[in-house]
């Protein structure tokens, strides 16, 4: 039997995958009878643009193409063969004297291949949102994270701070992996002005296993949780009482006298006064009984917990000073000397 038919491509097989940036795609060439390589290597065009570069399979009917995906490689749904390029001194040609193969990709060989390659060159990047540019204490904000393409979970790119976040889940009315959803709580005690959600894209992945490259943030929100506080001083009269001042250093709602605690002291009602309205008070407290010469111990003074709110609603926490009623500094009243030699 005589086969002077000339070589050719009978098929193009690759599998099923999604790939990303830096990983491969190989495709095996099959010709119709084992063919011959002389001089450069041919190359395989795809659809995307790209190359597949000859790696092996010389000398036999099975040749072997790898296709590394490269950063600014155009993403494909379907990636196929478009055709097999050879150099001007390239020469595939038939080990049974059939002449030179023919390398025409024809669209009846295109659809005889059945591979599925989809290219992924889309690194991920979210964009971070509060419900909300406020927060005070007892308040908690819904965190939305939406990305371009689905991405696997990406709780742990988030970087909290002053605060903690709820598990992320993926949002049922969007494409899965696309929005992801959380709630923020604030901590106690934090006063910030401009506070930010951070994402490091960098521990992002996609599908694909894509990975992103910068830090994005989020717009940025107030927190206050920090209830009111007093700075609380004292000064002493000529006749041995104390003067107590209370300055909170904003707003905050009005503070009545009975707000105010004293231990080891009497609390002179009628002394209480407002110096700056909703930020300043005064108050006088004298010795037990009275009596300045014998006052001895400490006295504190302090606020019970819950008595003002600042602008936000938060409530002061309980805080006092403490002193010493005696302000006398030790000194020699007399010195005796006893006789004798020594």
């Amino acid at each position: 039997m005589i086969n002077a038919q000339s070589p050719y491509i009978r098929l193009i097989s690759s599998s099923d995958q999604t790939v990303g940036i830096e990983d491969t795609v190989d495709f095996e060439v099959y010709f119709s009878e084992a063919i011959a390589l002389s001089g450069v290597p041919p190359y395989l065009e795809l659809s995307n643009g790209a190359q597949a570069q000859y790696v092996s399979g010389a000398a036999s009917q099975q040749w072997l193409f790898r296709y590394t995906v490269a950063e600014n490689d155009i993403s494909s749904e379907q990636l196929s063969v478009s055709d097999m390029v050879l150099g001007d001194d390239t020469q595939l040609l038939s080990f049974l004297g059939n002449g030179s193969a023919s390398t025409t990709v024809s669209e009846r060989l295109q659809a005889l291949s059945t591979y599925d390659v989809r290219v992924d060159t889309v690194r991920p990047e979210g964009v971070i949102s509060f419900d909300t540019d406020s927060l005070s204490a007892g308040e908690v904000a819904n965190v939305t994270i939406t990305f371009a393409e689905p991405v696997l979970d990406p709780s742990l790119a988030l970087l909290v701070d002053n605060g903690s976040i709820s598990s992320l889940v993926t949002e049922e009315t969007s494409a899965l992996g696309t929005v992801w959803k959380g709630v923020f709580t604030p901590s106690q005690g934090v006063e910030l002005s401009d506070y930010s959600l951070q994402l490091d894209n960098r521990l992002v992945r996609d599908y694909a296993g894509n990975t992103g490259v910068s830090i994005t943030q989020s717009a940025p929100v107030m927190i206050d949780t920090l209830g009111p506080v007093a700075q609380i001083s004292s000064s002493i009269t000529a006749t041995g009482e104390r003067v107590y001042t209370f300055d909170f250093g904003e707003l905050v709602s009005d503070l009545d006298v009975n707000d105010i605690v004293v231990s080891n002291g009497v609390k002179v009602s009628d002394s209480f006064e407002t110096v700056v309205a909703g930020q300043v008070y005064r108050v006088t407290v004298t010795p037990p009984n009275n009596d300045i010469q014998s006052a001895n111990g400490e006295v504190i003074v302090g606020l019970r917990r819950g008595s003002t709110r600042d602008a936000v609603g938060n409530i002061n926490s309980s805080q006092s000073i403490t002193e010493s009623w005696d302000v006398v500094a030790p000194r020699i009243v007399g010195v005796n000397a006893i006789s004798g030699a020594y």
